[in-house]
Parts: C-alpha cells; structure tokens; sequence
C-alpha cells in the first residue's frame, strides 16, 4: 500500500507541486505566527492591553485601505500569469505585471490620501486619545506603501516564487518591528509602535522591488509590448474580486472596529489576541491556498476535469489533516494559551472557543473563495461575500453591546460558517463536487 502511495506521489507533478509549495508556506507562516505573537508579547507587556488595542485597530484599517487600494489586482494578477504560463505565453507577464502596477499605484495613492485627510474623523470615531490623529496619519504613510508591497508579492506568487512570496506576506512586518522596537529606533512612547509599523512596511516595499526584478529578469528578453490583458480587461476582472477581498476583509476586522467603537481598547486587546490564536486552525489553509490558488486557474485553464478535482480534494485532506490537531490543542487548552500574554487575558477563553469552532468548518470547508475566484465565478464570489459581510456587522451590532467579545465571536463564527456553506453550493452547481475532503481515493 505504502509502495502505491509512493508510485502515485512520484506520477503526479500537481500533487508533488501542492506538497513541495504548501510546505515552504507553511513553514513561513508558522513562522509569521511565531512573530505575530511574540509582537503581541512585547507590546502587551510593555504598553498595555490598551496599546494593544490601539495597534489592532491602526493595524485593521492599514489591512482594509489597502484591499481597496490594490483594486481585487492582488487576486486577479495571480490567476492572469497562472493563465499566461498554461497557454504558453510568457512574453505577455511583464507587461501585465507593468499594467497592473501603474493602476494600483494610482488607487494606492488615493486611498493613502484619503486616509490622511480623514484622520482626524478616524480618530475621533476609534479613539479616546489626544495621540490618536497622529496614528491614523502614520497609518496614511503604511497604506500606499503597503498596496505597492502586496501587489509585488503576489506577482512572486503567481511565478511561484513561493519562497519569497511567503516572507513578504508571513511574519516579515511583525519581525521588523520588533527589531525596531527592541533596538529602541524610536522612542518609548506608545507612539513608537505605530511608527515602528510605518518604517517596517517601507523597507519591505523596497525590498520585494529588488527580488520581483530577479524573478521577471527572465521574462524580459523579447517581452511583448502589446498588451494580452488590458487594463479594462484587468479592471472588469480584479473589480469584483476587490469588492469581495474588501468584503472579506471587512467580514473579518468588522469586529475589531465595533469592539473599538462600542467597549475599551483594552477590551480589544484581549479579543484580538483570541482572534491570533484562533486563527493558528487556519494556518494550513492559508499556506496551501499560496500554491493552490494558481494551480486552480492552471488547471481549469486546461480543462483537465479530473485531475483538477483530485487536486482541489487532496488540498482540502491536506488541509483538515493539518488543522486538526491545532484545533483539539486550542479546545483543550484555551486559558493556558491566553494567560502568556497576562492574568486579564484569560477572560477571552470562551471568546476563544467560539472562534476556533468557527474557523475549525473554514478548515474542513478548504479553499472554496479561492477556487471560485479562479475558475471565473469573481461575481459570485462577490456576492457570497457580500451577504457574510453583511450578515457579521447585524450579528455585531446587535451582540456587541449585550455580550462584548463573546458576542463578537458568535457573529464571526457564524458569518464564517454560513459563507462556506453557499460557496459550497455554488461550487456545486458548477463544478459538481465540493471542496470537502471526502468522496474521493486517496490515491
């Protein structure tokens, strides 16, 4: 049995693919994870719980400024050289790659801008400090920055460059800022941190510009100056995607800011360090979807029906086969992982199990949003994500005030649960099969 297995794994270069780039990812966020938390560690126990919250929240709104400042380009760029390199038309990556920049660089400047002029609204409306307007500006600075960072690692993702791609986006930020902070760059006050994320996302941007140079120097000789995608082609496909990446993004952090809005800081310090943990459940998913995405779009590019269905099952067994242990330790051991960041964190324990419940089905259900963003159904998506979104911020409104954070895990559990469940009947009706691990030989 075991030689089969063997024979079957050496056959099949998709399989080889998933397990080779899902793994170099993995490595990278388990990593990232490791930064995150020992970020968290520093800030708590230096600054506070309060300062904790403040760096979420700036940290949230740098997060959905910049889904709105790369257009769905993030998204769309990746399935656009998936594509190119199936049909064998390298000459055309750079200047997509080209196309792409030029509009993101506009639509990051503009949301940076706006961010700046409206720092004082921002402030008011998060913040109970005299300090807060100079947060939202530093977090203006971090924004167009930021997008321009996003974009470029994406491109490397696309070329699967998987490497690289997963030190930009896993733990690259939380590691440069704690060497900031420790090498006191900036001054002990609570403003450091924030400017200590403003100078990390810098030199990162600067950074990704010198690795994304080697990765397209191959693609420049005889480059195609005619575009095969234009940028009207690249904007009616990335538009739907930004919308449900913001979407998404705003499904996710709408907490945080009701939390920010409705209790303390320190009230959200607390329950977005039970989102941290809870989202370790979610680690496997997001390191496999940085290999699984492109395959998705170069597979069904070819029409290779069965080949791409075993792949998107054994993504999703690979998957769950991860995740599970981390969920039973997390159920197991909720207020011993929250007491390292100190004695009142614990208090989010079952914040903490609600969300780790929820992300637990995001795990099982695999990469649904990825595979129909690839497989041209971006507006269904977009309106999956649509109704999650607005079902979380009604579930938000209504239990924040009553139950606080445990509230505000219940209405992201369940927004969570109830966008997996459509998107695996969209999945259906056009691929006729889902994204669940079963159903399918192993081997």
């Amino acid at each position: 049995m075991i030689k089969k297995q063997i024979r079957y794994f050496k056959r099949d270069f998709h399989l080889k693919e998933l397990f080779k780039g899902s793994s170099i990812a993995l490595v990278f966020k388990s990593f990232g994870i490791l930064m995150q938390y020992l970020l968290f560690f520093y800030i708590a126990r230096k600054y506070g719980s309060e300062m904790l919250g403040i760096f979420s929240t700036c940290f949230t709104i740098l997060l959905i400024g910049s889904v709105f400042g790369k257009l769905g380009l993030d998204t769309s760029i990746v399935k656009f050289i998936a594509q190119l390199k199936a049909i064998k038309k390298d000459n055309f990556i750079f200047i997509t790659y080209i196309t792409g920049f030029k509009l993101v660089f506009i639509s990051g400047l503009l949301v940076a801008m706006l961010i700046y002029l409206t720092s004082g609204y921002l402030s008011r409306v998060f913040f109970n400090t005299p300090d807060a307007q100079h947060y939202m500006k530093l977090v203006s600075y971090a924004v167009f920055t930021f997008v321009i960072l996003g974009y470029n690692a994406e491109i490397l993702r696309g070329l699967k460059r998987i490497t690289f791609y997963s030190f930009f986006q896993n733990g690259s930020i939380y590691l440069l800022m704690l060497l900031f902070l420790y090498a006191g760059v900036f001054n002990s006050s609570k403003e450091g941190v924030i400017e200590s994320l403003t100078l990390s996302v810098l030199v990162l941007m600067l950074f990704s510009f010198l690795i994304l140079r080697n990765g397209l120097a191959k693609y420049l000789p005889g480059y195609s100056k005619e575009k095969y995608f234009t940028s009207g082609k690249i904007l009616k496909t990335s538009w739907p995607m930004m919308l449900s990446n913001s979407l998404f993004f705003v499904m996710n952090w709408i907490d945080i800011l009701m939390l920010s809005y409705f209790k303390d800081e320190s009230m959200v310090g607390i329950y977005n360090t039970c989102v941290k943990i809870a989202g370790i459940n979610s680690v496997a998913l997001i390191a496999i979807n940085s290999i699984a995405s492109p395959k998705f779009a170069e597979l069904y590019a070819q029409n290779y029906k069965s080949k791409f269905k075993r792949f998107v099952k054994h993504t999703s067994l690979l998957n769950v086969a991860i995740s599970l242990p981390i969920f039973l330790l997390i159920v197991i051991f909720p207020k011993d992982l929250l007491s390292i960041f100190g004695g009142e964190f614990v208090s989010g324990s079952g914040a903490l199990l609600i969300l780790v419940a929820g992300q637990m089905f995001n795990s099982l259900s695999g990469s649904t949003m990825h595979l129909i963003n690839m497989t041209g159904q971006e507006k269904t998506g977009r309106n999956i994500i649509l109704f999650g979104a607005i079902l979380n911020f009604i579930l938000n409104f209504i239990l924040i005030p009553v139950y606080g954070i445990e509230g505000a895990a219940f209405a992201t559990a369940f927004s969570t649960i109830t966008w997996n469940v459509l998107a695996h009947i969209s999945i259906y009706k056009k691929h006729h099969f889902t994204t669940f691990p079963f159903g399918l030989k192993i081997w």
